[in-house]
């Protein structure tokens, strides 16, 4: 899950949030087909190969001051990795122009499947 806030004062314009799956370390993850939402909709969305891309301003507009994106996906592990493989996921927010961008970084590492479902 990605959440981008816009913290300023002024409407944010051009907003693209881009997850490229495969950097820092490609074949780790694999998006599950069809499991991206951003804002509880698919509208926006595209993916290809391991690059997934929402523009929130072309289908939505600005991103007015105090107001949120929530982009969810899900992504499986390549089950040949070894148990505490340590897999890092970033993902960058790019808005106005000139291009201002910010990152967030998640790190987790493979563990034996516990048996449940992913969410």
């Amino acid at each position: 899950m990605v959440t981008v806030t816009n913290v300023g004062t002024v409407p944010a314009l051009a907003v693209v949030i881009r997850d490229d799956i495969a950097v820092p370390q490609a074949g780790y993850l694999t998006f599950v087909a069809g499991s991206w939402t951003m804002n509880g909709s698919v509208n926006g969305i595209t993916v290809t190969g391991s690059l997934l891309t929402a523009d929130f301003s072309t289908m939505y507009g600005p991103l007015q001051p105090g107001r949120s994106i929530l982009l969810r996906f899900r992504a499986v592990i390549n089950p040949a990795l070894a148990l505490g493989t340590r897999i890092t996921n970033t993902a960058t927010v790019y808005w106005n122009n000139p291009v201002k961008t910010a990152e967030r970084e998640r790190v987790g590492r493979r563990r034996r499947n516990s048996g449940r479902r992913p969410q």
